[in-house]
Parts: structure tokens; C-alpha cells; sequence
């Protein structure tokens, strides 16, 4: 379980931004990009966050796998969310 200080660090790096779909303005989640049954841990560039809506979504598939999925499903290019997630990672929590 984290700590509501980790979630909230995660959730103001992120810009309070869902990482996957780009909402902004709703309840947020901390998502482990690799989850934690991949063996993803608890630290700061492992976690993200994500809308409800994509969290439930992504499940416990890792990254890769759920590009796959959505260009599967959607047909849309994924490499802008990539970019996002990779991008929010590479960001350092003050």
C-alpha cells in the first residue's frame, strides 16, 4: 500500500494528469507502469498516474502490452502515450 504522501508526490509530478489518456479535472490513481505481479516495485519510476478509467483498463499488464492492446483495439498511435509515461518517469519528485 502506498503512502498518501508517495500518491501525492506521484499525482503532482504527473501535473495531475492521467499519463494514458491526458484527463485532467478527475480522480486520479497511482498505476504501476510494471505491475507489481510483473515484479514492478513501489518506487518512483515505476509509478504513474492514471484516470480510474485507464487503470482498470491497463490491469496488470505492463506498458508494452497495453500499447499493444490499445492500438489493437482503438487502431491509434500510441507513441505519443509512451512518451508520456516515459516522460513522467524521467521527471524527479521534488
Amino acid at each position: 500500500m502506498l503512502s498518501p504522501t508517495r500518491r501525492l508526490n506521484v499525482f503532482a509530478r504527473d501535473s495531475h494528469t492521467c499519463v494514458y489518456c491526458g484527463a485532467m479535472g478527475v480522480a486520479l490513481e497511482v498505476d504501476h507502469v510494471t505491475p507489481q505481479s510483473w515484479g514492478g516495485s513501489d518506487d518512483y519510476d515505476n509509478l504513474v498516474s492514471a484516470c480510474a478509467r485507464c487503470n482498470n483498463e491497463k490491469s496488470a499488464m505492463n506498458l508494452n502490452t497495453y500499447m499493444v492492446f490499445l492500438r489493437e483495439r482503438d487502431g491509434v498511435d500510441t507513441s505519443a502515450i509512451r512518451s508520456r509515461v516515459l516522460n513522467a518517469l524521467r521527471r524527479k519528485i521534488k
